[in-house]
């Protein structure tokens, strides 16, 4: 629930250890770090415990489409290109500003990149943008999972996201609401919590 940042690289690891030892089910590790150098250790060490991809979010000095561009191309680079990875879009938090077209752009340039994280807030536009240029063939398939406490989740869920990866207080809410909206819709949905997925 956001206390990654209150952890030290020792104590990263440690935790990304036990959980990923701990678990049967997906774990994507978070692995954005000021440096590269970091972020290359953490990535390493993740999937070398089990983890099922690691999650990269922009530097906060990133302004322009092409500084962000050239950042994510070193940081695949970094992480190993064939590495999974999402996307994480958080600007609220990370300061960096990721439109659709530059989002389209770095899922083109990674085939690595399977799934995008979306916190924009209010993302539901950004949503229903990705999923039209995939509808029209103009965009490649990737998740979209969403975040912000799951407070627009049932909006997400109409505008084509696939489920939450969040850190929620009350999951069992999260898993009340997934079970209605499969009733409703008969499509499955994923719900990620504390970056475990089922």
């Amino acid at each position: 629930m956001g206390e990654a940042a209150k952890l030290d690289p020792k104590e990263s690891r440690a935790v990304m250890r036990r959980v990923v030892a701990r678990t049967d089910i997906p774990v994507v590790v978070g692995v954005s770090a000021p440096g590269f150098a970091r972020m290359r250790l953490l990535a390493r060490e993740a999937m070398d415990a089990g983890a099922a991809g690691v999650m990269v979010g922009p530097a906060h000095h990133l302004r322009t489409g092409e500084q962000i561009l050239a950042w994510f191309a070193q940081a695949v680079k970094a992480i190993g290109a064939t590495t999974p990875w999402v996307l994480q879009d958080y600007p609220l938090a990370l300061t960096c500003q990721l439109s659709v077209p530059v989002i389209s752009a770095i899922m083109e340039a990674h085939p690595s990149c399977v799934m995008l994280k979306a916190e924009d807030w209010p993302g539901l536009d950004k949503i229903s943008a990705l999923r039209r240029l995939q509808a029209e063939a103009r965009l490649r398939p990737f998740s979209i999972l969403t975040a912000n406490g799951g407070t627009f989740l049932d909006f997400e869920y109409w505008r084509g996201a696939n489920g939450s990866m969040t850190g929620y207080a009350f999951p069992d809410m999260l898993v009340d609401l997934h079970r209605l909206q499969v009733a409703e819709s008969g499509t499955q949905l994923t719900i990620c919590s504390m970056r475990t997925c089922r």
